[in-house]
This record gives C-alpha cells, sequence and structure tokens, in this order.
C-alpha cells in the first residue's frame, strides 16, 4: 500500500527577517570582513544577491543597515550583533 500522507514541508524564515540574515551570516568565516562602503558588495548587497530580491521592505532595510554599519565590518561580528537585535526583540 502507498501512503499517500504528504512529506512535512521544509519551512525556511521569510527572508525579509532577522531570522534569515542570521544563518546566512553565521554561512561565512567570522574573521571575514566586507567593505561597508562599496554599495555593490556591502553586507546588505550581498544578502540581497543571496535572496534573490531587488528590494527589502524599508523597516528590515533599516535593521539590516544599522547591523552592518557597526564596526568591526566582519561577518561573524555582524552575526553577533544580529543575534543580540533578535534577542531584543523578543523580549
Amino acid at each position: 500500500m502507498f501512503d499517500f500522507t504528504p512529506a512535512p514541508a521544509e519551512t525556511k524564515p521569510d527572508v525579509f527577517t532577522l531570522e534569515a540574515l542570521y544563518p546566512w551570516l553565521q554561512s561565512f568565516p567570522p574573521e571575514r570582513g566586507y567593505n561597508y562602503m562599496d554599495c555593490n558588495n556591502c553586507l546588505h548587497a550581498q544578502f540581497r544577491r543571496a535572496c534573490a530580491a531587488d528590494i527589502f521592505p524599508l523597516s528590515v532595510a533599516r535593521k539590516i543597515e544599522r547591523i552592518a554599519y557597526a564596526l568591526p565590518h566582519t561577518f561573524g561580528a555582524a552575526a553577533e550583533r544580529c543575534h543580540a537585535a533578535m534577542e531584543i526583540a523578543n523580549v
């Protein structure tokens, strides 16, 4: 007999959230840097390309910019800032 029960769908966080940004940041070596001043290769532009999104909602874009702007400009430090922002949002 065949089991026609559908397999559970894999759920991924909405790309327009910090919950999607955090694992993406963690996928890079923590010491790897990014150039905040390069609008084609800054953290925000790289994440938009990874998500295949031309534009993010303004509220999300501002959060990403705050995370990307702070020093040091490394993916590890940005991941820590993203995690802290998610913790604050869940308080």
